[in-house]
């Protein structure tokens, strides 16, 4: 039986992506003790917003991402949908004590859609493996170096796919005069992770 599902989005920031990252892309973190509210939002323009206006300027880590996910229709309807001021800044309310049962009426993973930074952002740095000890930019240019191994390319990928996560979209941004390397790169992590391959819009 097909279950009928609703999608929405969630903008979130470098820490809170870490913990979706870590449950293989299948749910929220709980919510911290001076936060009673989960609030995904319904359509993608608003939680761009979000993401550019105010994660990026307003979080020491300089980037914001914005999730998407699809989620049980059925469950999704003892709530109301919730408007906080213009025509696209329509939202949920769940409490914090309800965002566990919430999770589990995911269906699939939860998405990267889009990702915005500063200049300012650092990239995520990586412990092990072959980009070990590489900042961000030397990263690219190791990946740059290998761009017509894409098997090699995707064994990288796995060794380091958290800072692949959260550093293909920093690139996307900022490094115009590699714009085709990173295209390049864009495409192997669709191949790589195809559940996300709608990242980096």
């Amino acid at each position: 039986m097909t279950i009928s599902t609703t999608r929405l989005w969630r903008p979130v920031g470098l820490k809170e992506l870490r913990l979706i990252f870590d449950s293989g892309y299948k749910s929220y973190p709980p919510r911290l003790y001076w936060q009673p509210i989960f609030y995904p939002v319904t359509n993608f323009a608003y939680a761009e917003q979000i993401t550019r206006e105010w994660n990026v300027p307003s979080n020491g880590d300089h980037c914001g991402f914005v999730t998407e996910f699809d989620i049980n229709r059925a469950h999704l309807a003892q709530y109301q949908e919730q408007n906080v001021g213009g025509t696209i800044h329509n939202e949920y309310w769940i409490p914090a004590e309800e965002l566990e049962a919430f999770n589990d009426k995911i269906t699939g993973d939860i998405r990267v859609v889009a990702s915005r930074y500063s200049a300012d952002y650092k990239g995520i740095s990586v412990e092990k493996g072959i980009l070990s000890g590489k900042n961000i930019w030397e990263q690219l240019s190791y990946l740059e170096s290998v761009i017509h191994e894409k098997e090699h390319i995707k064994a990288v990928f796995a060794e380091a796919e958290y800072a692949v996560l959260t550093n293909l979209g920093f690139w996307k941004q900022f490094a115009k005069e590699k714009e085709a390397v990173v295209n390049q790169l864009i495409e192997v992590w669709r191949e790589f992770r195809p559940a996300q391959g709608n990242n980096y819009l």
